[in-house]
């Protein structure tokens, strides 16, 4: 009886676990809008269906495919606020406008161009990785928001290049199969981002990549904590 019990037990203790990639990552972002810079070392899951970020200074977001929600989880007062798939992707879908992506002022039509990459020739060592830089091959310089992103790229890593595509496709709440010649340029850049340079409002939001690895963590990881109170607000993408 004991063995079976102990059997029993490791099986739910295996059931109850949950695999998934984990991108550790410290961005530094600039002061804005007087508010003052910050830097945050920031834990990123991934399943094929969710994605949890923890910016390291108590707030999470939370990203549920399959129940076609994001949650934006504050544990310093134990609520949570929440935007439907729809709503999150209208917002997340204006940071495509970054590498070039815009849209037909007559039809709608996502325009995204081919190629949405070029090479500027400048290559850097970036914690260890030997790197290249890319930017958008086309930006829309009226745009006075959004002045486009670098991205330095390393065939060294060790991580899946798919991989940030498959982050991309979550913070917008998987958006359809229009948007799938983006991911593909993505995908083929030859390796993963270990630096993203970000330039909004003359500002530059700067992402190093530090580490992947496959963890497993205890089911109900991706849902909301119990207790927590929901408050209504408005939160930004990733």
């Amino acid at each position: 009886m004991v063995i079976a019990a102990c059997l029993i037990i490791s099986s739910q203790s295996v059931y109850a676990q949950i695999q998934c990639t984990l991108i550790r990552e410290r961005t530094q972002t600039p002061p804005v809008f007087g508010m003052s810079g910050k830097l945050e070392n920031t834990n990123t899951w991934i399943t094929p269906l969710c994605l949890r970020r923890d910016d390291g200074a108590g707030s999470s977001k939370i990203v549920r495919l399959d129940k076609g929600v994001m949650w934006v989880v504050n544990h310093t007062d134990s609520s949570y606020t929440e935007l439907t798939k729809d709503a999150y992707q209208g917002m997340a879908l204006m940071s495509l406008m970054l590498y070039g992506v815009t849209y037909d002022t007559v039809t709608g039509d996502v325009i995204i161009p081919d190629p949405l990459f070029r090479k500027t020739g400048r290559q850097a060592n970036i914690n260890s990785f030997t790197c290249f830089e890319v930017v958008p091959a086309k930006i829309d310089k009226d745009n006075t928001l959004f002045k486009g992103v670098n991205l330095w790229i390393s065939k060294d890593t060790g991580v899946d290049p798919s991989l940030f595509a498959d982050i991309l496709r979550k913070t917008m709440g998987g958006i359809g199969e229009d948007y799938e010649p983006f991911f593909r340029q993505i995908e083929e850049l030859g390796g993963y981002p270990v630096r993203v340079e970000t330039k909004v409002l003359g500002k530059v939001v700067t992402q190093n990549f530090l580490s992947q690895k496959k963890v497993t963590v205890k089911s109900g990881f991706f849902d909301l904590p119990r207790g927590y109170r929901k408050k209504e607000g408005f939160f930004g993408p990733f």
